[in-house]
C-alpha cells in the first residue's frame, strides 16, 4: 500500500463510511426514504472492516482493544434489545459491527500468537481460537433448542457471546476481517479479498438485476480504500464511530417508531 500522503486519509474513508451507513439505516428505519440509500450503504461495512484492522494492527495495546470492543459490543446489543422491547417494531434492531469487529480482531490475535516461536505465547493463541469455536457452539447449540431454552437465556448468551455465527454480517464478513489484516499492505490483495466477498453474495443470491446492483456497490468499496494513504488524517477523532454509531441507529430506530405509530408526521 501506497503511505504516501497523496489519496483520502482514514478520517475522510471513516466519515465517508458513516455517510453512506447512514443513509442505509434511514432506508431501513425510516418508512418511505429512498431504495438506493441501501445500495449506497454496502460501502460502508467494508470500509469500517479494513481501517478496524488497519487499526488494530498498530494499536499500542491489542489486549486493550479486544476488551473495547467486547464492551461496546455487550452494551450496544443490549441496549438494542431494551429499546425493542420498550418500542417493539417488525424491522427489529440487528446492527451491531461491534460484534463483528471483536470476532474478526480475536481470530487474528490468535492466528498471530500461534505463529509466534514462543511455545506459551502458541499455546494462548489456540485457547483463543478454542473460545471462538466454543462460543460459536455455545450459541448454535442454545439457538438450536429455543423452543425449550428461557428466553433470557437466549438473550444472555447473545449479549455475552460474540461468535462468527450471530455478528452482524456472519461468518463471511469476518473472513473478510482477517483477510483485510494480511492483504492490507496489498493492493491486489484488497481487491481479490473483496472481491471474493462479492462472488460469494453472487452465488448465494438469485440472479436478478437488484442483487447483481447490490453486490457491485458491496465491491465498489474498494476503490477507496485502495485510494486509502496510509495516514489516519489531522482529525483522528478516535471515539467518533464508538459514539456516532449506537447514537444514530437507535434515533433513527425510534423516529420510525413514531413515524409507524402516527406520533410524528
Amino acid at each position: 500500500m501506497n503511505t504516501k500522503h497523496r489519496g483520502a486519509n482514514g478520517f475522510q474513508l471513516k466519515l465517508l463510511a458513516l455517510i453512506t451507513m447512514t443513509m442505509d439505516h434511514i432506508a431501513v428505519y425510516l418508512p418511505g426514504a429512498p431504495d438506493w440509500f441501501h445500495y449506497a450503504g454496502r460501502l460502508a461495512a467494508p470500509i469500517f472492516l479494513y481501517l478496524c484492522m488497519e487499526g488494530f494492527f498498530y494499536t499500542h495495546s491489542r489486549t486493550r482493544h479486544l476488551a473495547r470492543m467486547y464492551i461496546l459490543s455487550s452494551l450496544m446489543k443490549a441496549g438494542s434489545l431494551a429499546l425493542c422491547l420498550t418500542l417493539p417494531r417488525g424491522t427489529g434492531l440487528t446492527n451491531d459491527i461491534f460484534s463483528t469487529m471483536f470476532v474478526s480482531c480475536w481470530i487474528v490475535q490468535g492466528m498471530e500468537l500461534i505463529r509466534s516461536p514462543e511455545g506459551r505465547r502458541k499455546r494462548q493463541g489456540m485457547l483463543m481460537l478454542a473460545g471462538t469455536a466454543a462460543a460459536t457452539a455455545a450459541f448454535l447449540l442454545v439457538y438450536s433448542n429455543f423452543e425449550r431454552v428461557p428466553l433470557n437465556l437466549l438473550r444472555l448468551v447473545n449479549i455475552l457471546l460474540p461468535n462468527p455465527i450471530s455478528c452482524e454480517g456472519g461468518f463471511v464478513i469476518v473472513i473478510l476481517g482477517v483477510l483485510f489484516y494480511y492483504t492490507r499492505r496489498s493492493r491486489l490483495g484488497i481487491v481479490l479479498s473483496l472481491g471474493a466477498l462479492s462472488a460469494v453474495y453472487l452465488l448465494a443470491l438469485p440472479l436478478e438485476l437488484p442483487n447483481v446492483i447490490y453486490v457491485l456497490c458491496i465491491f465498489a468499496a474498494v476503490i477507496p480504500i485502495l485510494l486509502y494513504n496510509g495516514t489516519p488524517g489531522a482529525h483522528r477523532c478516535k471515539y467518533l464511530f464508538y459514539l456516532y454509531y449506537p447514537a444514530h441507529v437507535y434515533i433513527l430506530y425510534s423516529a420510525g417508531w413514531l413515524v409507524e405509530n402516527r406520533l410524528f408526521p
